[in-house]
């Protein structure tokens, strides 16, 4: 006590030294120096008696803290290795097996989902949010789409109603619902959609904020975990971001929230089952949610504080690390710093609401309390921004003016150095930032310390809530969306390859894709075919929109490619491939006046079935085959009369075999919307392809024209068993399918599957299959891998890419000799069209079917498909 007194003693002291020099006649400077004096010992007294225990004091905690943070580190980093090295996934610890129609109880195994949007005021995104939701591959009597909007401004309210009115059209059972006022806002809004009745039907919930958008399987990959694992409650995803390469600030945020995902929330998923939820991307168990009391908006971390409710009552989330959610990060620095606010005012709010209910809780073991309070909270939301801001930003410049307290290296050098490394390694590509993110994470410590305070102590600004500005236009050039209306397409066999596309050469060329073997032939000409291979993409590289594919891109379509390239590993196909293409042969063994049903004169055997209605070369009618035709994404592409009537073709309605094939529909659109998904990311790097060579109109944009598109059409073919080796001419190679080029914009295919007597076996003659005629006029035999999908590049692409994309005439050979007997063939071909009211100019570059564009006529795609039809079909009665 008398230490901590001895200042004020001697200031005392000092003061009265100093009067009495002046009343007894002493000079001024005399005084003045005594008084100098007496300061610097006053000083000296004071910083050895006070400052330097206290700042021995405060380095002392610091060290400590810095240590917890350093064991918390290597422990969760620790477990992660665990996983790596042991292979730990969720799938090797959770039972996951992949949905199955019941063919029997058609859709009635699959659970009821809810779709929860929550959005306000967003003009630039609720597209992108309220299609991906729309696309998700479910069936759509089991999914239940809501849109709650909390949007204030008029314009905006009416175009996300309207947005949602045109889903609706398209069978989709999507929900629009508004509420009287914002209260408890994103909390609120979530609580108020759970109220709605048809909600009770519903078994999981899955949430997207208004900036993300999943991938259309995300509910296929994530649901089976909650069917087949009773405890679980919560499966959450992990954040893709799209507009990382915006700038700085954004890749630094990429490399922190990497860490969070890699580090915190697989740890957490790993040891404990548990963590916290992040708002998104994720889909509850709505019981459990029940249980819990749902959702509260008592603080601004509505998603936290029912994890930490639902988790104490000993349910158990997995973090899925593989499946990744397309999101945007904040590019300006107001509206991260307000997002970052929420993000550490809110779980400091909650520690302080929730640290008695946790330590008095009977349900869960004291090793899971003493997790959530110590590690969770307290460590990682309250402590740690404190010590960053306190220790970097205060302590160690500080200590310069002290150097008689010593801080250990460790402290300074070593700890923060390992904690960094492990940073970089969720990141690798940003390694070389990592000065920049050290700095602004220490610089971001203030503001997060700021709110961590407001939180604990429930300060005026505890309860705001500013909603993250999205921009969204870096979105909308790289996400998979559309406004609303789905795509056309429908391919059509046009006979001669004299009329194929003539493409003049781009700027730079590729070499001739690589041969595999070279086989002869029983060909009319009687020469050697060399089999090629497609070039091939992987599915994780083109949904990458940051990776540059134009050198494939180039190598597949451009002018000296086979215009058709591969895209393997895509997630869920084969399983659709198999449930679609095994039901053609039962499609065609109908009954003939079933079969009669379901053809449609009017659209020229465009919707439906179709069966001797279409031409061979050789102008007889085509008894090979049989196709069913109908457009996977909308039942109804247009309601208007006059449109109906002059392109029946396209706007005409889907016709499902409900009663005699009831399990085709949705095997017919979940294959067709997935190859469809695929196919628009095709799309998005061809435009950045032909964007490198001429500047691109956003009319002519590949993507944006498809995603504007009402028709595209799939077409199931059944191609009947020969009873005779000889029905095929034996010495055409175009005796399954004739040389045609495909008029539309982008073809996909599948590989056929061969059978005989209703049981699957490979095809026994390996000349048969895909020829494609290349520029200089040379056949080449075409393969890919059974579990890729194809894409061939059709002719008004050739048109709006002027001449970068070119489409290439092919055919089919069907498999000769007597192993071919009784063969059957099934295939699937989806055909991506622009709208029928796309303009096309037909460029010099081009040369196209000249005679039906004279005098540089502007031709709308509908009516360039009628001459089309007229040229090649019989003229319409």
């Amino acid at each position: 006590m008398f230490l901590l007194l001895k200042p004020l003693i001697f200031l005392h002291d000092l003061s009265l030294a100093l009067l009495s020099g002046m009343f007894h006649g002493e000079t001024l400077r005399a005084s003045v120096d005594g008084v100098g004096i007496s300061m610097n010992t006053m000083w000296r007294e004071t910083r050895s008696v006070l400052i330097v225990p206290v700042f021995k004091y405060v380095v002392a905690m610091c060290l400590v803290i810095s240590l917890l943070i350093f064991m918390e580190s290597v422990y969760m980093n620790l477990v992660v290795l665990y996983v790596k090295l042991f292979n730990r996934k969720p799938e090797k610890v959770y039972k996951w097996e992949a949905m199955q129609e019941d063919m029997e109880l058609a859709h009635q195994n699959y659970p009821m989902v809810l779709v929860q949007v929550p959005m306000y005021n967003e003009r630039e995104v609720f597209e992108l949010s309220i299609g991906a939701a729309c696309r998700l591959i479910w069936p759509l009597d089991r999914l239940i789409i809501q849109v709650l909007d909390d949007s204030t401004e008029p314009a905006i309210m009416e175009m996300v109603s309207m947005e949602c009115a045109k889903w609706a059209s398209k069978d989709v059972n999507i929900k629009y619902e508004r509420r009287d006022n914002r209260n408890g806002y994103k909390a609120g809004a979530l609580k108020h959609g759970m109220r709605h009745i048809y909600v009770k039907m519903c078994d999981y919930l899955a949430i997207f904020d208004a900036d993300f958008q999943p991938e259309p399987d995300y509910l296929q990959r994530a649901i089976p975990f909650l069917i087949h694992n009773p405890e679980l409650a919560l499966v959450q995803a992990r954040w893709r971001f799209v507009n990382v390469n915006t700038c700085l600030m954004t890749r630094i945020q990429e490399m922190s929230l990497n860490y969070h995902f890699m580090a915190e929330q697989q740890s957490g998923s790993t040891r404990h089952d548990f963590f916290g939820f992040n708002g998104t991307a994720g889909v509850w168990r709505i019981r459990a949610m029940e249980e819990a009391g749902g959702w509260k908006d008592r603080t601004t971390v509505e998603d936290m504080d029912l994890a930490v409710r639902v988790g104490l009552l000993g349910w158990k989330f997995v973090f899925i690390n593989d499946l990744e959610v397309k999101s945007e990060l904040p590019s300006q620095f107001k509206a991260f710093r307000f997002q970052q606010h929420r993000w550490s005012c809110g779980p400091a709010n909650l520690f302080r609401k929730m640290t008695l209910e946790i330590i008095h809780n009977k349900r869960v073991k004291i090793w899971k309390k003493f997790y959530v309070i110590y590690s969770f909270f307290f460590l990682r939301k309250i402590i740690v921004h404190f010590f960053t801001f306190f220790f970097y930003c205060v302590v160690l410049p500080t200590s310069v003016f002290l150097p008689e307290v010593g801080i250990p290296t460790w402290s300074t050098i070593y700890g923060p150095s390992i904690i960094t490394l492990f940073g970089i390694i969720a990141t690798p590509r940003s390694f070389y930032l990592v000065v920049f993110w050290v700095l602004f994470e220490n610089v971001m410590a203030m503001h997060r310390t700021k709110g961590t305070l407001i939180g604990l102590f429930e300060g005026g600004r505890v309860n705001e809530w500013v909603v993250t500005e999205k921009l969204g236009g870096t979105l909308k050039s790289k996400l998979l969306t559309g406004n609303g209306r789905i795509l056309k397409s429908q391919l059509l066999h046009l006979r001669c390859a004299a009329d194929f596309v003539s493409c003049s050469p781009t700027p730079s060329f590729r070499s001739f894709p690589r041969l595999i073997t070279s086989c002869h032939m029983s060909l009319s000409s009687h020469s050697t075919v060399p089999t090629v291979s497609t070039v091939t993409i992987s599915y994780s590289e083109l949904k990458e929109s940051n990776i540059d594919l134009s050198g494939r891109i180039e190598e597949g379509f451009g002018p000296n490619g086979l215009g058709i390239l591969s895209v393997k590993d895509v997630p869920g196909y084969s399983a659709l491939r198999q449930n679609l293409l095994r039901l053609a042969p039962r499609l065609a063994g109908l009954p003939e006046e079933v079969k009669r049903e379901l053809e449609d004169a009017h659209s020229r055997y465009n919707f439906g079935w179709s069966h001797g209605k279409e031409k061979l070369e050789s102008g007889k009618l085509d008894m090979l085959k049989g196709s069913y035709y109908a457009n996977p994404l909308q039942d109804v592409p247009t309601s208007n009369s006059f449109e109906i009537q002059r392109y029946p073709s396209y706007c005409g309605s889907n016709i499902w075999p409900r009663n005699s094939l009831p399990e085709l529909e949705g095997a017919f659109k979940a294959l067709g919307k997935l190859m469809f998904e695929v196919g628009l990311m095709v799309a998005y790097h061809c435009d950045q392809y032909v964007s490198k060579g001429i500047k691109q109109h956003e009319k002519q944009n590949l993507e944006k024209i498809l995603l504007d598109s009402r028709c595209h059409k799939g077409r199931l073919l059944y191609y009947f068993p020969a009873q005779d080796s000889t029905t095929h001419d034996n010495d055409s190679i175009s005796s399954w399918c004739g040389w045609h080029t495909d008029h539309g914009s982008l073809t996909g295919l599948t590989r056929a599957i061969f059978s005989r007597d209703s049981v699957e076996v490979p095809c026994p003659d390996p000349a048969s299959g895909l020829y494609i005629q290349t520029r200089s006029g040379q056949i080449v035999k075409v393969v890919y891998g059974e579990d890729e999908i194809a894409y061939q590049i059709g002719e008004t692409t050739a048109i709006l890419s002027s001449g970068y994309l070119c489409a290439t005439p092919h055919c089919v050979r069907a498999p000769q000799g007597e192993e071919a007997r009784g063969l059957e063939r099934s295939t699937f071909a989806l055909f991506m069209q622009p709208d029928w009211d796309q303009k096309l100019t037909f460029p010099k570059e081009v040369t196209i079917h000249e005679e039906l564009s004279l005098s540089n006529e502007v031709l709308t795609f509908g009516e360039y498909t009628e001459k089309l039809l007229n040229k090649y079909y019989d003229s319409k009665p």
